[in-house]
């Protein structure tokens, strides 16, 4: 095979594994990645861009970045990204190594990326800056004129800091691993350009407003993100070892690549963040009401962010009385996600969604605004459609025709602008704002965020949102406060004559067990008779057993009662 079809089945096949990688595997973590971003046609957020170190490198990602609302557009972009990464990183190793070497090697700067996308915070901005420092290095190495080069050091260390931020970094070391044969006065200012970009790092971080750590490393944040860079500066150290440079045979070579290839595939797919992915889809399942495949999800996961998603669907299905003990139960934080300073900004993105579920505007506002703030770039489609939506529910046009200006401003979220514009202009003609509005706070209340329970109480008269109820009775039985679960039942239950469901008759059988109720008590009740006689046996079990959690779990399974003796409050 000739140097030039070797080249191309490479790139081919670094373009199919992230076309395949992402669009089957990781499409979700990719659309998140577009909502963090939420890049807008705005004057003032282009030229914002402009404030900050790596300003083309970052446009030039977030403005790809775009195409990642949908699945298989952000898979072409990320397929293009692996093939550009995997040609940029061949096009500097062989002026390292020998160009049938440089091809098998250049893939583990790519495939590395790779890894590295699965990260929430990195951006397509990462790769953009150091491939810019990479191409820059390829011209580079093409002057001859001593003169020339000394400039190109200078000018390139000072632009490239503007142009592509801490990628920089990457042109001096590459160039410092390039003048290292040459010896002399060459290596010495190639050295001696390894402190350009820490001195342009210091003149430049104040007029960006940041310390020198962040300017020196921006617009990465963890090593982790740099893995495509570390890599690619790595081969070119390494190629000053003896024997580096000999051309290896064909069959070398072919072990070397298939190595890389299936051994680093064996890897990503092995760390690959399933779990961030699942969390992810049963949000985007929820985002479409499909509420038995939201369940179906949640099985799987032990997960206070999908257990969220997981309550929402039994409230909307109207089982949450039913199956509650079915599925992972994190205490109350299953039910509302923590908004706290001690909580990450995972957490709280996605808390606003239960409070917004239940009609609790003022939280899922307060929620949504805290999740903006604290994602990594400050912004978020998803949410400022949920603050345009809270803004017309509750009668704030100005507010909500604000966030929809925003959307307006967007590529793909244009036609969402278009459908809130139409609900703020006449609300009335809206079912889904009409319903809302009815479960809603009638009442201005005073109460504190945490815990719940007085803005649940508030919501729970409505007759309009039994989601309320349900969550209210929910988090008396998963703190196990078992009086406190009486007394609202009693209040919002007893007086449909029902058979209460399966948790809730559970809880109220521990109640009358510990308050020594009468008979008449227990009839007014109406509890099923098999789950008198299954509380029986789980008493009788459990006092034989001496408390074994295996047996009772067995024998009892999604039981209320097991989560009443085993569970335990961190």
């Amino acid at each position: 095979m000739n140097n030039h079809r070797q080249f191309l089945l490479f790139a081919t096949l670094a373009g199919s594994f992230g076309f395949i990688y992402f669009g089957f595997l990781m499409p979700f973590g990719m659309m998140f990645k577009e909502e963090l971003t939420m890049f807008t046609y705005d004057s003032d957020y282009i030229l914002a861009y402009f404030s900050r170190p790596g300003c083309l490198s970052s446009l030039a990602g977030d403005f790809l970045t775009q195409f990642f609302y949908n699945r298989w557009l952000g898979a072409a972009v990320m397929a293009l990204f692996m093939a550009a990464a995997y040609t940029l990183s061949a096009a500097v190793l062989r002026r390292f190594f020998p160009w049938r070497n440089a091809c098998a090697l250049a893939l583990l700067p790519a495939c590395l990326e790779l890894l590295a996308a699965g990260k929430l915070t990195w951006s397509l901005a990462m790769p953009a800056g150091w491939m810019i420092a990479a191409a820059s290095f390829c011209g580079y190495a093409t002057i001859r004129n001593r003169s020339g080069l000394l400039a190109a050091q200078v000018l390139g260390a000072a632009a490239l800091y503007v142009l592509a931020g801490s990628a920089a970094v990457v042109f001096a070391l590459l160039v410092v691993a390039f003048e290292a044969d040459k010896g002399g006065r060459r290596l010495l200012c190639a050295a001696a350009g390894l402190l350009l970009p820490i001195v342009v790092c210091h003149a430049l971080s104040g007029r960006y407003l940041l310390t020198l750590p962040q300017a020196f490393a921006y617009p990465f944040t963890s090593w982790g993100e740099a893995l495509g860079a570390i890599a690619l500066v790595g081969l070119a150290a390494v190629s000053h070892l003896p024997a580096a440079r000999a051309e290896w045979s064909r069959a070398v070579r072919a072990a070397v690549s298939g190595l890389v290839a299936m051994g680093f595939g064996l890897i990503a797919f092995k760390f690959a963040p399933y779990k961030v992915e699942d969390v992810l889809r049963i949000r985007a399942l929820a985002a479409e009401e499909q509420w038995d495949a939201v369940l179906q999800a949640g099985r799987k996961l032990q997960d206070p962010v999908a257990a969220s998603y997981v309550n929402i669907a039994l409230s909307s299905q109207g089982t949450m009385g039913e199956r509650l003990m079915e599925f992972y139960q994190p205490a109350s934080s299953g039910l509302f996600l923590e908004v706290s300073p001690s909580a990450g900004w995972w957490t709280i993105y996605f808390a606003s969604d239960a409070y917004f579920h239940v009609g609790d505007m003022i939280m899922a506002q307060h929620a949504a605004m805290l999740g903006m703030i604290f994602s990594p770039r400050e912004r978020s489609s998803r949410l400022v459609e949920r603050l345009a939506g809270i803004s017309i529910i509750t009668g704030d046009t100005a507010a909500a025709m604000k966030f929809i200006a925003m959307l307006d401003r967007t590529l793909f979220h244009r036609g969402e602008a278009r459908r809130l514009r139409a609900q703020a202009l006449a609300p009335d003609d809206s079912p889904e704002i009409s319903a809302a509005r009815k479960r809603i706070h009638s009442d201005d209340i005073i109460r504190s965020h945490w815990p719940p329970v007085e803005s649940l109480e508030s919501l729970a008269g409505n007759p309009y949102s039994p989601q309320a109820r349900n969550y209210l009775l929910a988090y008396h039985l998963l703190h196990k406060d078992i009086p406190a679960f009486f007394n609202a039942y009693t209040l919002y239950y007893i007086q449909t004559g029902a058979k209460p469901p399966r948790a809730f008759a559970e809880a109220l059988l521990i109640y009358l067990a510990a308050t020594g109720a009468t008979a008449d008590k227990v009839r007014a009740l109406n509890i099923a008779p098999e789950t008198m006689r299954a509380f029986a046996d789980y008493t009788r079990t459990h006092e034989q057993s001496a408390g074994n959690l295996h047996l009772l779990q067995q024998r009892f399974p999604a039981s209320y009662w097991v989560y009443y003796h085993f569970a335990t409050f961190r």
